[in-house]
């Protein structure tokens, strides 16, 4: 009212009905700076649509339809009583889509402020409703109210997933005929020559029609030849009925080393949702072939003709095929795949599905997107929704909606402390495979420790460590400190080869690399730093100014970094003095029986 008084002029200042009356009006015409009135109610993207339409472009939502069929049992917006009429109209109860994210894609409220809603503004779809279940209370001590946001799930006496797609006792719930090219149930029209056959649509007929018109051509001709009386018999008897659980058993021939490929295209084959899309031929509407990273759309249909020959009944009289079309247009877009070699059947895939996703890419020019990090206090529900919807304005396809998921990345500053969560799409997920029997196994160490001055020396002790085959090299040096009783920061283990070292390991080193023939040796030192050298000394023999070959066992030795060459000399002598028989162990007789060397890697004096 402040900004509509500055607008009237001076003289109209006295207070009169017809002067307020003007000011209201004029505040209304201002109004519309806050943005226009919202329209009627519209949650048709929340709703699942389950009328099997021709031409739906979301077929991973009409296989969620088909696999989970809700039993009705306990779902808001229907009775709940114990003594329900079983026949009773479901109708009114809506289906929502997978995956809804609350606050994100849609938010709760009661029921009054609903229905006032609805009077201010209108509606144009079905009320959505959905009882509490129960109510809990969170750590805070706050009351938190549970929600069936999917109730037909959780009342399925069968778990909440009703397959339709394998056979088997769960197939027999469902009475209707199947479509003849993607096996959905619930098929409706009939192939109006042989009718033999049902469909669901009639792409799945024009895509079904070049492995079923000789079938269709040699019934048809049949019933031409009779009369009318017994085409009504034969009308009844000569529907295919295929039996669902050799639905897609067909064999792939070798072409070369390609086992590979083959163990990759039979997964693929049974991933219905996948599947059941190139049956029907709708991937045709969503093909991409300007696509500068796809190849054209000629991999999807390569694809396409592999499944069909493995599904379409046509092909189980073969008994298996030869995916050759594929493995030509794979190895001229991805030549590496190419020839008759081996390779690993999980990068061949991972790259499939990338070439798959990017031909039927419903995204023709993607947007620049900036995928941000997920805000502090912020639900990672919500936050993980809103990275997935940005990823989907670049990635639409229906390989992404069945084959991708998430990763939640979380970044700790090793300064300041900030934390930085990020979701990452991923498709793929590389797993070790469990080791259920955890085996042991025993590694014989000989110990070689420091002798002092003065101190006997202690000859070569060997030690049997018995470690987990999927240890580290920190176990084994553990269990041989355990032993020893020496700490296992001055313990170096390593491998002799050859009179010389081959291989100090590290203690991240896995103990299965270990050889089973190899010859370990472990050392007492001390621990690693600025403050002393260590120093691997091995033997060889020196006659006449020559050096011949290396013999006996090496061994590693440290001393502080500020020894003199005399202290060295000293030291060195210490530790080997042990395998040294001399019979007049003087000063003199010792510097002739020792010369030390400092020498490269490759045994070249410095």
């Amino acid at each position: 009212r402040d900004e509509a008084a500055k607008k009237r002029p001076s003289t109209a200042s006295s207070s009169s009905s017809s002067s307020e009356e003007s000011e209201d009006d004029e505040w209304l015409a201002i109004s519309g700076a806050f943005g226009p009135q919202p329209g009627p109610i519209d949650n048709s993207l929340l709703i699942l649509n389950t009328d099997g339409n021709a031409g739906s472009k979301d077929a991973h939502d009409e296989f969620f339809a088909e696999w989970c069929r809700p039993s009705y049992r306990g779902c808001a917006g229907v009775a709940a009583a114990a003594n329900e009429n079983p026949q009773e109209d479901h109708s009114e109860f809506v289906r929502l889509r997978p995956n809804l994210v609350r606050g994100h894609h849609f938010e709760c409220i009661p029921r009054e402020a609903y229905g006032a809603l609805v009077c201010w503004y209108g509606e144009v779809t079905p009320p959505i409703c959905r009882r509490a279940a129960e109510s809990t209370k969170n750590d805070s001590g706050e009351e938190m109210v549970r929600l069936l946001l999917y109730p037909e799930l959780q009342h399925n006496e069968t778990g909440g997933l009703s397959p339709t797609w394998s056979g088997g006792e769960s197939s027999r719930v469902v009475s209707a005929p199947r479509c003849g090219a993607c096996k959905s149930p619930g098929a409706r029209s009939r192939c109006t020559r042989c009718l033999s056959v049902s469909y669901c649509r009639k792409e799945c007929q024009i895509s079904h029609w070049s492995y079923h018109k000789s079938v269709c051509k040699s019934i048809s001709t049949s019933r031409r030849e009779i009369d009318e009386t017994t085409a009504a018999e034969i009308k009844s008897t000569t529907r295919i009925e295929e039996d669902s659980s050799e639905w897609g058993r067909i064999g792939l021939n070798n072409l070369g080393n390609t086992c590979f490929m083959a163990s990759a295209l039979q997964c693929l084959s049974h991933s219905a949702p996948l599947t059941k899309y190139f049956l029907s031929g709708r991937f045709k509407v969503d093909l991409n072939p300007d696509n500068p990273l796809g190849s054209g759309g000629k991999l999807a249909e390569a694809f396409e003709e592999v499944i069909k020959a493995l599904w379409m009944s046509g092909a189980r009289r073969t008994g298996s095929i030869s995916p050759t079309g594929l493995k030509r247009a794979i190895a001229t877009y991805a030549p590496q795949f190419g020839g008759v070699n081996q390779h690993d059947s999980h990068e061949f895939i991972t790259y499939l599905l990338d070439a798959l996703h990017e031909d039927l890419n419903r995204v023709r020019n993607a947007p620049y997107v900036e995928m941000p990090d997920a805000l502090p206090g912020q639900k990672l529900t919500i936050a993980g929704a809103e990275a997935w919807d940005l990823h989907r304005r670049r990635n639409d396809s229906l390989v992404m909606d069945t084959f991708f998921g998430q990763f939640k990345s979380t970044c700790v500053c090793p300064k300041c402390q900030k934390i930085s969560v990020s979701y990452d799409a991923f498709k793929d997920v590389s797993l070790e495979i469990p080791q259920f029997l955890i085996t042991q196994r025993v590694i014989d160490v000989k110990l070689f420790r420091v002798a002092g001055k003065g101190t006997a020396a202690v000859p070569l002790t060997r030690y049997a460590l018995v470690v987990e085959e999927n240890d580290t090299v920190e176990g084994l040096t553990l269990a041989l400190s355990q032993l020893c009783g020496i700490s296992k920061t001055n313990l170096v283990i390593s491998n002799i080869h050859n009179h010389s070292f081959h291989n100090i390991y590290a203690n991240e080193g896995a103990v299965s690399h270990i050889g089973r023939q190899d010859t370990l040796y472990a050392y007492q030192v001390h621990p690693y730093g600025l403050h002393h050298i260590h120093a691997p000394v091995t033997h060889v023999v020196r006659s006449n100014g020559y050096t011949s070959n290396q013999f006996g066992v090496p061994f590693m030795t440290s001393f502080p970094s500020n020894f003199s060459c005399r202290q060295i000399w000293s030291h060195v002598w210490t530790q080997l003095r042990r395998y040294v028989i001399s019979d007049e162990p003087d000063a003199d007789d010792r510097k002739g029986l020792l010369q030390i060397n400092i020498v490269d890697i490759h045994g070249t004096p410095l």
